[in-house]
Order: structure tokens, then C-alpha cells, then sequence
């Protein structure tokens, strides 16, 4: 009998032990194994992953493991924001090389993933699904710890409904650091792990089991993670260990994971950008810098060199190379720098700084001033409405020479006029008065070096 056809009626001996007894180790054959999950299990641009360490130690082992599913990269920052959350083409630590086709996707939610669970299964025919899921369910108020279990359950039927003898391994939730915005997270997490811890024995079949595997208890969120909930280095170690030992002891599929390395790579410390502009966009300027490998966000900085305002940091972090900053005052230079971050364990020194001017406020047309007769000492000055402006200034100055009075001369007689186009000074006992208007945007206004002055003699009727 040839070596090929020997291979042959191997496999599909295996191939009908396993469908018709379940309970036969997977491991006799490639074992498939599909692992489901969030940003936890997907990872950021530069991570190991915990599904490298757990592909590693199945490897070890002496498993012949086949990991299927959609995508294969980390999740990346993208250029412009156009969808901060889907990304799939990230890249792992450099150096490293892994089976890494699977079903997680920063962002993910259980009331998601049950949904399209049951293609992927027939799509993938996997042997496991390891699920880690819920944090963003609870941590986002989709579903409270109750129907959170009712998704599960949903999850669980459909991806029975493509392959009977699916084999599945369910992940509880880690708790992170506290967050003032959601104080009752840690007791919704409690909730949910305890709802699940109970529910999933009442799930399990002969033919489907459903095992637990405990994250929450061996992880810990201040030590573990770079940002108080995805695992840094040692954290990945800890979620590998959780589901190894578990797929090992409910399925003898590899062995125990062993005791987690005391010596641990170094954890990333993205480079600041290399590179930064700043270019005008309408009444935005769009900042753009080089990518930082690695980075989880960056922080935006910036300043009005016109006002010669310190730097002031943005409130949140960037989750792109780029940001369009609004609300700027019009004629004013701003200044930009970015650092990028690892979560809350790492800032990069600053990167150079971009420059650049906001759209300046055109001159105000038409600008009139007229005395009125029946209103002895007062001036009447009006104006044609500019295309964006908030507001209009207007100045004043005495002097009736030929010669116009310098823009100096010029003091400010009103403000917060909004959308008026005219404004009536009383008590003017001047000779004769000098105005100018100007438009503002934001806080900056127009030139009053180009802003056309008219004069008026508030005693001539």
C-alpha cells in the first residue's frame, strides 16, 4: 500500500472515530480550534496576543492544531478615522511567526458575535470555539448580566445548529480598574461570572460540551494589563494558561500549561512620530503625523502662538495618525505636537511641532455710518453680513484729518453683537469719529490694518 493512500484511509478512519464518538480526543487529528473574542483576544498592533502563547503551547505539546476563522492581524490605528474600530491588517511583535486565523474584532459583543457564529461554524467547521466575550456587553450597558446570559445561550444554539459536536470553551469576564464613569461595573462583572459559572454546566451535552474557563480569577487587572484592562506581556501569559489548562483537563487536548515565565519580554514603548503637518481645511486644520508602531492612541497637544498661550493637552486621546481640530479662532497660529501612548503605561517624548494660520475673516463689506437728525449725538453703523462670522467688533478712533488714524488709534466700542449687521452709538460728542467693523470667528477677528474706515460728524443733521 502506498505511503499516500496509507495517509489516506488514516485520516478518514480518525475523521469517522471523532463523528461518531465525540468524546474521542480531537488530538488524534489536526484539531481545529476557532477562538472568538474582543480587543482582549484580538490584540493591538505589537502584541504577542495570548493566542500566540496558547498556539505556542499547543505546538509543544505535540498537538497538531489548525486555528480557522475570518482574520489573522491585530487591530491598528488607521489614517483618518474611518472606522476606529474594524481593523485586521495590524501586525504581531516583530519576530514572531503563528497560525493566527480567528473570530475576534476589537469592540466585539456577545449579541454581536451570536449572530454570525453560526456561519463561521459552517464556514470553518472548527472542533473548539474558545469565547471570550462580554466585557463590552456589560461595560457598555448593552445588556445587564441576565441577558448577557441569554446571549450566550443564543451563541450556543446557533453554533450547534452548523455542527452538533462542537466543542465549546467559554471564558468569564475580567474585571479592570475602576472607572469613575461606570462604578457598577465591577458588581456587574461579579454578577455575570457567577450567572455563567452556574449556567454552564445546565448547557453542556454529551455530544456538545460546554466547559468554563476561569480569566477573572488568575488575572489581575494592575498588574496584568497596560491600560487596566488588555493584557500587556505577562497578562496574554495568564489568559493562555486559563484556556490551556482548561481545553488540557476537560478535553486532554496538550498538556498542562506549567508555571508562567518569571522573565517576560519588555513591554512596547512606541517612538514618538517622526513627523507632523498641520494644513488648513476650511476653518479646520487637519494634523496629520507619522505612524508609531504599537501605539494605542496619542495624546494631542497644542497652542495659539498668536495669544502666546502655553501648551495645553487635548481631553481625550487620539485613536488615529491624523486629528481635524475645529473651533479655532480665525487668523490665529497654531502650534501641534503629539505624543503616542501604550494605554495608560507608556507616553513617547513629544514629536516635532506643525504649524500652520486658520482661515482669517474677510474684511466686512459695506461699512456705513450715518448721524441721525432726530437723535442729536448719536451714530448709526452698518454693515453687509460675512459668511461664517459669530460675531462683529466695532472700533472707534477720533480725528478728523485727511490722513486716517492708524489701526492703533483704534479702541473697541461693542462686542457680542452676533448676527446683527448694524449698531447705534449714543453720546458721541466728537467733532467727528472714525469706525471700523470687523467679523470674528472663535475668538479671532478680522484685520483692522485692512478693515475700511469711515467717518461720520455726529453734529451735522
Amino acid at each position: 500500500m502506498s505511503q499516500r493512500l496509507s495517509r489516506l484511509l488514516g485520516a478518514v478512519l480518525v475523521a469517522t472515530l471523532v463523528a461518531l464518538f465525540p468524546s474521542v480526543p480531537a488530538s488524534a487529528a489536526t484539531t481545529k480550534i476557532m477562538i472568538v473574542g474582543d480587543s482582549i483576544s484580538q490584540g493591538a498592533e505589537g502584541d504577542y496576543t495570548w493566542r500566540y502563547r496558547f498556539a505556542q503551547h499547543l505546538a509543544s505539546s505535540g498537538v497538531a492544531a489548525d486555528f480557522v476563522g475570518p482574520w489573522t492581524g491585530t487591530r491598528v490605528l488607521d489614517a483618518d478615522h474611518a472606522n476606529p474600530m474594524v481593523s485586521h491588517s495590524g501586525a504581531y511583535r516583530p519576530g514572531i511567526s503563528f497560525d493566527s486565523a480567528n473570530l475576534a474584532q476589537w469592540g466585539w459583543r456577545m449579541d454581536q458575535a451570536k449572530d454570525v457564529i453560526g456561519a463561521n461554524v459552517s464556514g470553518h467547521t472548527p472542533d473548539y470555539l474558545l469565547v471570550e466575550l462580554g466585557f463590552n456587553d456589560l461595560g457598555w450597558g448593552v445588556s445587564d448580566a441576565p441577558g448577557l446570559i441569554s446571549h450566550f445561550e443564543t451563541f450556543v444554539a446557533n453554533a450547534r445548529a452548523a455542527k452538533p459536536n462542537i466543542r465549546i470553551v467559554i471564558g468569564n469576564v475580567p474585571h479592570r480598574t475602576p472607572l469613575d464613569v461606570n462604578p457598577g461595573l465591577p458588581a456587574l462583572i461579579s454578577q455575570y461570572n457567577a450567572l455563567l459559572a452556574a449556567r454552564v454546566p445546565q448547557l453542556s451535552t454529551s455530544a456538545s460540551p460546554i466547559v468554563l474557563a476561569d480569566i477573572d480569577g488568575p488575572f489581575n487587572e494592575n498588574t496584568d494589563t497596560y491600560d487596566g484592562l488588555h493584557p500587556n506581556v505577562r497578562g496574554e501569559y495568564v489568559i493562555a494558561k486559563a484556556f490551556a489548562d482548561r481545553v488540557s483537563g476537560s478535553f486532554g487536548l496538550g498538556g498542562a500549561y506549567g508555571a508562567i515565565p518569571t522573565s517576560l519580554p519588555a513591554g512596547l514603548t512606541p517612538a514618538a512620530p517622526t513627523s507632523i503637518t498641520a494644513v488648513r481645511v476650511a476653518d479646520k486644520l487637519k494634523v496629520s503625523w507619522s505612524h508609531s508602531f504599537g501605539a494605542t492612541g496619542y495624546q494631542f497637544w497644542k497652542r495659539d502662538v498668536t495669544t502666546g498661550g502655553a501648551w495645553e493637552k487635548g481631553l481625550y486621546e487620539i485613536g488615529a495618525d491624523s486629528w481635524t481640530d475645529d473651533w479655532l479662532p480665525a487668523g490665529h497660529r497654531m502650534e501641534y505636537q503629539v505624543r503616542a501612548t501604550r494605554g495608560s503605561s507608556w507616553t513617547s517624548p513629544a514629536s516635532p511641532t506643525a504649524s500652520a494660520v486658520v482661515r482669517p475673516m474677510p474684511d466686512v463689506p459695506n461699512v456705513t455710518v450715518v448721524a441721525n437728525p432726530d437723535r442729536p449725538y448719536t451714530l448709526t453703523v452698518r454693515w453687509s453680513a460675512v459668511a461664517d462670522a459669530h460675531d462683529y467688533h466695532v472700533y472707534a478712533a477720533p480725528g478728523c484729518d485727511s490722513t486716517v488714524p492708524a489701526p492703533s488709534a483704534f479702541t473697541e466700542q461693542q462686542w457680542g453683537l452676533a448676527g446683527k449687521t448694524s449698531w447705534t452709538q449714543e453720546l458721541v460728542f466728537e467733532q467727528c469719529r472714525n469706525y471700523k467693523v470687523v467679523a470674528s470667528r472663535w475668538g479671532g477677528h478680522g484685520s483692522l490694518a485692512t478693515a475700511t474706515t469711515v467717518r461720520a460728524y455726529p453734529y451735522r443733521t
